[in-house]
């Protein structure tokens, strides 16, 4: 079986993480597997820093793609087609969200993403961005509807598209992301050394690792965890891990901070590598995870892979990632979110039962060896149907 795969996507976040994974375990699944990887010169990068034995495939470097969002969707629907015709493939796989209407051979679509579905997600970008979020949306929906097989990361996502937006119910599958090993060892186990982290992890903290995108509810987060520190009395600070790519709405974090007295509570960490990611879960007493927004959260899995207690939203495919693994809140409620921090910065037993609970959850996970082999047998279905 002939497969090629589009990377020319920018992935971010643990999207990165599934990708590379993915096109690692493909070959290894199955020795007669001939793999054609299409990718931009950002993404070859990226793979090559990941370890991945690029040799064994046929590597397509294509530059239109790269160039910005809008060329290459134009690139991914009117050129990419035509060029794997004379590859002759089986199955095309498109883990982007995002598949050609119209392309030779079987289409196999990973969806990855719900934001663009929600309107309180796309409130909080500009008219340009929220334009885009239409498109993709638009996109997304019209290519899910042609291909011949869906992934979804959840069964909420994929009852969202069913039920709403007519995709038969006979192409649509569910693949709940895989644990990552890198993740699953005991970070108190594992060596370590970067005094720039375990400074800041000397004393006890509630760790929050999202970038700091606007939907990602960082806001209401430090209103509650300033209620939770008067309330408790306890002096635990807060760390966040993640990106501050919007200059207004790291303005808007910084502001409130001020506001509400919080300058030597909370630190923020930046967009950190894994092996220091890894020993911030193992450090933290909880992790807190305010996002009303998610398909199935790559960082919750990561953090129940480290055993990690958490308290979370409740609210989209949450409580279908961590099922009886967290404490919920109305992620559109300081108040209540402030209840489960003070339930968690005071209640030690409360954090042990959690901890327990999410090393058995992740058990029930696949890995990505597992997640690839699921994804192979629905190709090689499609594939036998020539």
């Amino acid at each position: 079986m002939k497969v090629a795969i589009n990377a020319t996507f920018n992935p971010g976040g643990g999207a990165i993480t599934q990708l590379v994974n993915i096109v690692r375990y493909f070959s290894s699944q199955d020795r007669q597997l001939e793999l054609v990887v299409y990718v931009t010169e950002n993404m070859l990068g990226l793979l090559k820093e990941e370890g991945l034995p690029l040799n064994r495939y046929d590597v397509v470097v294509c530059r239109i793609p790269g160039v910005s969002v809008i060329t290459r969707v134009i690139w991914e629907q009117l050129v990419f087609p035509f060029l794997l015709i004379p590859q002759k493939i089986d199955v095309l796989f498109c883990p982007g969200n995002i598949a050609p209407l119209f392309s030779p051979g079987r289409r196999v679509q990973w969806i990855g993403t719900i934001g663009p579905f929600y309107k309180g997600f796309c409130k909080h970008f500009g008219i340009a961005e929220r334009i885009k979020l239409f498109c993709n949306k638009q996109l997304m929906i019209g290519s899910a509807c042609r291909s011949d097989a869906v992934i979804f990361e959840s069964h909420f996502t994929k009852d969202l598209f069913v039920r709403r937006y007519g995709i038969r119910e006979s192409r649509a599958h569910v693949i709940q992301i895989g644990k990552d090993s890198f993740f699953y060892l005991d970070p108190e186990k594992v060596s370590y050394n970067n005094p720039g982290i375990t400074e800041k992890c000397k004393d006890p903290f509630i760790l929050c690792v999202s970038h700091l995108y606007p939907y990602k509810n960082i806001i209401s987060l430090l209103q509650a965890y300033s209620i939770a520190l008067r309330a408790t009395g306890t002096g635990i600070r807060l760390l966040i891990a993640g990106r501050r790519d919007y200059a207004s709405y790291n303005g808007e974090i910084v502001n409130t901070i001020n506001k509400l007295g919080l300058g030597d509570d909370v630190c923020f960490l930046g967009s950190i590598g894994k092996e220091d990611l890894r020993y911030v879960y193992g450090k933290c007493l909880f992790m807190v995870f305010p996002s009303p927004y998610e398909n199935f959260a790559y960082t919750l899995v990561e953090a129940m892979s480290c055993g990690v207690p958490i308290a979370c939203s409740n609210t989209t495919a949450m409580p279908e990632t961590c099922k009886s693994a967290a404490l919920y809140f109305d992620p559109r409620d300081p108040l209540e979110i402030a209840e489960r921090l003070e339930t968690l910065m005071t209640d030690k037993a409360a954090r042990l039962s959690l901890s327990k609970k999410s090393r058995n959850r992740v058990e029930e996970l696949p890995d990505y060896s597992e997640v690839t082999r699921k994804t192979l047998e629905i190709m090689k279905t499609l594939a036998r149907r020539d």
